[in-house]
C-alpha cells in the first residue's frame, strides 16, 4: 500500500481484517464538508476491521496510509473463526478494543473541556517518551509534523506552531536537532491552563 491511498473508505461494508506488518496509517472521518477529522493511527502489530465485522457494520472511518505499508489481509469469516476458538486472539482483540475506546474517551473529552493550545501541550506529552532516569524530562524523536498534530487534535497548524514557541519561550519545551524536549513533564500538565 502506498503513502496516501485508503485502505478503505469510510462508510464501506469490508469482508476482510487487516493487520499492519510495516508502515503507518490513520483513521480519518470525513464531515459533510470535506473536513478532515483524525480518530486514531495504526502501526506495526495493530489490526484493524475487526469492530466493524465483529459489529456487522460499514467502517465508520476511512484508513489512510500515512508510510507506505505492508499487510496482512484476512479473511473476516477465518477471522471469526479463530475469534471463537482461540481465547488468546479473543482476548488480545477485545482488549485492543477497550484500549482504542479509553483513548477516544479522553481525547472527546479533551475537546470539551481544553483549549486548542493545551490539547497540542497534551498530544506532545502522549508523544515523548522519558530520557534516562528523570522521568519528568522527556523526549520527542523524531520531532512531530505540526499539521499532523494539529489534526489529530482538531486544530490548525498555526496554532500548533503559536503553542510551541509559546512552550518554547516559557522554558517547558526545547528543540534539539530532530527533536523536542519537554524539560518537566509535571510542570508542563501543570501550566496546560496558561497556554
Amino acid at each position: 500500500m502506498k503513502r496516501g491511498e485508503f485502505v478503505v473508505e469510510q462508510d464501506t461494508q469490508i469482508t476482510d481484517i487487516w493487520f499492519v506488518l510495516k508502515g503507518q496509517a490513520r483513521a480519518v472521518i470525513y464531515s459533510e464538508d470535506g473536513q478532515e477529522i483524525w480518530m486514531q493511527s495504526f502501526g506495526p502489530g495493530d489490526l484493524f476491521g475487526h469492530s466493524a465485522v465483529m459489529t456487522n457494520s460499514a467502517v465508520q472511518f476511512g484508513i489512510v496510509a500515512e508510510k507506505a505499508m505492508d499487510l496482512l489481509i484476512i479473511p473476516a469469516k477465518h477471522f471469526q473463526e479463530r475469534i471463537q476458538s482461540d481465547v488468546g486472539l479473543s482476548h488480545r482483540v477485545a482488549t485492543d478494543l477497550a484500549d482504542r475506546l479509553n483513548i477516544m474517551t479522553l481525547r472527546m473529552f479533551e475537546l470539551s473541556t481544553l483549549s486548542a493550545p493545551a490539547r497540542i501541550g497534551m498530544e506532545l506529552l502522549r508523544l515523548a517518551q522519558p530520557i534516562g532516569i528523570d522521568e519528568d524530562r522527556m523526549i520527542i524523536r523524531p520531532a512531530p509534523v505540526l499539521s499532523n498534530m494539529a489534526l489529530k487534535v482538531q486544530s490548525t497548524r498555526e496554532t500548533a506552531s503559536r503553542t510551541v514557541s509559546r512552550l518554547l519561550k516559557m522554558g517547558l519545551i526545547s528543540r534539539q536537532p530532530g527533536a523536542i524536549v519537554i524539560e518537566d513533564s509535571e510542570t508542563m500538565k501543570d501550566r496546560l491552563q496558561d497556554l
